[in-house]
């Protein structure tokens, strides 16, 4: 019974110092407004979201960087992410305010914009088609 509860209350202390179970006091820098993973059909997409007042924000593309605000009152920000390849492109976000950093990391995928040829033309047979009349 001893080594039981020993077994519970070492749970319990390894639970209470896991992240997972945080109080709650850790400020969130980071509101994105934009979907991510995110599908696009053409070269151009838009990131958008808040960061805490007073917070730095920088935007990469594939380890590019294509966006960077210094900390500052206004807390929104709005890019338009250009020349995405096809395929996936990796985003990250990172918010940094004084020793807190928070990082978002998406993925955007591009694929072809092409969809005239996607529907081949459909053979619906005649023979099954029902004919109704009316007298």
């Amino acid at each position: 019974m001893k080594k039981i509860s020993l077994l519970l209350v070492l749970i319990m202390l390894l639970m209470a110092s896991s992240p997972a179970f945080a109080d709650g006091t850790e400020t969130q820098l980071i509101q994105l407004y934009s979907d991510l993973p995110a599908v696009a059909y053409t070269s151009t997409s838009a990131i958008s979201g808040r960061v805490v007042a007073g917070a730095s924000v920088e935007v990469k593309l594939n380890n590019a960087e294509i966006y960077k605000r210094p900390g500052g009152a206004v807390g929104y920000f709005y890019t338009t992410v250009k020349d995405l390849k096809m395929g996936g492109n990796t985003v990250v976000i990172t918010a940094k305010k004084g020793s807190q950093t928070q990082t978002i990391t998406g993925l955007i995928t591009r694929r072809s914009g092409d969809t005239t040829n996607s529907v081949e033309t459909l053979d619906i047979p005649i023979k099954n088609a029902i004919s109704i009349s009316f007298k």
